[in-house]
């Protein structure tokens, strides 16, 4: 049996990371904390984070997709033992380069913030 084992794999230039094309594995993550004034704890291909309002934020990639056609996925922390975060609203268009998405409540329909969010995108780079 082989074994290859590394630090770092480097792209042809060896001067950054080998972008992952053409593949299915994970494109981008995001792990953060909505509440409050909204706070990045690790992310992969995310440019910046916007909070848009209260239950709303914008994931904007580093790496833009190929198209809009690829899909991003989502959790919330649920805050309270009657608000249940639903993670299924995209809001407005979604770009090669953004994902706008918006948290609601299923007990009213009220936006909220959590403070544990996680996003994954899975489609093919540009």
């Amino acid at each position: 049996m082989s074994e290859i084992r590394v630090t770092t794999i480097s792209d042809t230039a060896g001067t950054g990371p080998v972008t992952l094309t053409k593949q299915s594995a994970c494109k981008s993550f995001l792990n953060f904390d909505g509440s409050g004034t909204v706070s990045i704890n690790k992310s992969f291909n995310v440019a910046s984070l916007v909070d848009d309002a209260v239950g709303e934020n914008t994931t904007n990639f580093t790496s833009s997709f190929d198209s809009a056609n690829y899909t991003g996925t989502g959790l919330a922390k649920r805050e309270t033992s009657t608000a249940y975060p639903n993670m299924a609203n995209i809001d407005g268009t979604v770009t090669a380069s953004a994902m706008k998405i918006i948290y609601t409540k299923f007990d009213n329909g009220a936006r909220t913030d959590s403070d544990l969010i996680t996003q994954t995108f899975h489609g093919d780079l540009a």
